[in-house]
Formats: C-alpha cells, structure tokens, sequence
C-alpha cells in the first residue's frame, strides 16, 4: 500500500528506510525526502503512525 502519493512511497520502502535509519519518524521522513517542496507533508507529519502500521506487518507485505 502506498503511505505517500507524492513520492510513491510505499509500505515496504518505509520499513527499509527504518532500517536503515532507525526508528526515528523524522530521520525516516528526512531518509525518503518527505521535507522537499515535491511532497505535501501529510506522511511526513504522520510517520509515528505510518510506522506503527507498518511495524506490525511481515517484512515486504506492503510491496
């Protein structure tokens, strides 16, 4: 499922920035360029949740 419309960010591409950045909401919305003037920052705000959601699903169930 896609978690972002602007980029095309999906499920799966926020569990890999978490790995990757840990699991700081803003180190993962900064990871995914969720702060750049492309995007509407409605993910970016609400990535503590987003990564809730995903916590809780099988790595790549999101794809």
């Amino acid at each position: 499922m896609f978690v972002c419309i602007c980029k095309g960010i999906t499920e799966s591409r926020v569990q890999a920035a978490a790995a990757q950045a840990g699991v700081n909401p803003d180190a993962i919305a900064q990871a995914l360029g969720l702060h750049d003037n492309e995007c509407c920052g409605r993910c970016a705000r609400d990535m503590g949740r987003i990564m809730s959601y995903v916590g809780r699903m099988p790595a790549g169930a999101g794809a």
